[in-house]
């Protein structure tokens, strides 16, 4: 069987770590997402370039994506399927937010949520993947320092590599159970654990 290796596939559970740490509250990890370029950072800095209201701030055009994206527990943020990069997602969200936001006279306004396969007009021409590099990094220096075999092999299958339940499965020559099971168990350990490489910053909770 061939491995699922293309990048989009590998977003996939980092985007659930992402929005697992949305959800848990941890302001120090979703202002890192908001504000880096390499992330949502870019789409803010167009948007003010663009406004027509020069009374609105960074901060606040910042504050209103923030609080459309947070509505709900981060509902709008349940479409993503690894069809697309997970950068371009993300920043296709926050770009159609901010073209009808301003098109509105600057009110809060409901746009539709995405699915990613659906994205067709995207502005992908920064760098979009050093963010999800280093969580690969912080995730491979975590599972490094672990002494069974089967969590970190399951969580270089299913986080690193991108494969599949079934693929991993099968790579790690165990039945399906099985492997469900140890990528629970250290999925779980992950989470705790990456606290240990900057408490202060990716704090878990």
């Amino acid at each position: 069987m061939t491995p699922r290796n293309d990048s989009n596939s590998r977003d996939r559970d980092l985007y659930d770590f992402m929005l697992y740490k949305f959800r848990s509250g941890d302001q120090r990890f979703i202002m890192d997402i908001f504000e880096n370029d390499a992330f949502l950072g870019q789409s803010i800095k167009k948007a003010y370039r663009s406004r027509s209201d020069e009374s609105l701030s960074y901060d606040e055009l910042l504050s209103e994506l923030y609080l459309y994206l947070a509505e709900d527990n981060w509902r709008r943020l349940e479409g993503f399927r690894g069809a697309c990069d997970l950068v371009i997602w993300l920043r296709t969200i926050a770009a159609n937010f901010f073209k009808t936001y301003f098109r509105n006279n600057n009110r809060r306004v409901e746009v539709v949520s995405l699915d990613d396969s659906n994205i067709t007009d995207v502005d992908d021409s920064d760098t979009v993947h050093p963010p999800v590099e280093r969580m690969r990094d912080i995730i491979t220096a975590i599972i490094s320092r672990w002494k069974s075999a089967n969590y970190r092999d399951v969580i270089d299958c299913r986080i690193l590599r991108g494969l599949s339940a079934a693929e991993t499965a099968e790579a790690m020559h165990v039945d399906r159970s099985k492997s469900d099971n140890y990528f629970s168990i250290a999925r779980n350990k992950l989470i705790k654990e990456i606290s240990t490489i900057n408490p202060d910053r990716y704090e878990t909770r």
